[in-house]
């Protein structure tokens, strides 16, 4: 078996680390924009109603 060194192990955990941490905020980027599409449209056809 063999033995990786500290400094090996903990750079492949942080690269790991960012490269979950680049999908997160992806999905989130992709999400908010999204949402900042939708948003008005659906805020639009509430308000329309409630003047109705």
């Amino acid at each position: 078996m063999q033995f990786l060194p500290l400094h090996s192990i903990i750079t492949q955990n942080y690269v790991k680390l960012l490269y979950t941490y680049d999908i997160i905020v992806n999905l989130l980027t992709f999400y908010a924009q999204i949402y900042h599409h939708v948003k008005p449209q659906y805020i639009e056809k509430v308000s329309g109603f409630t003047i109705v």
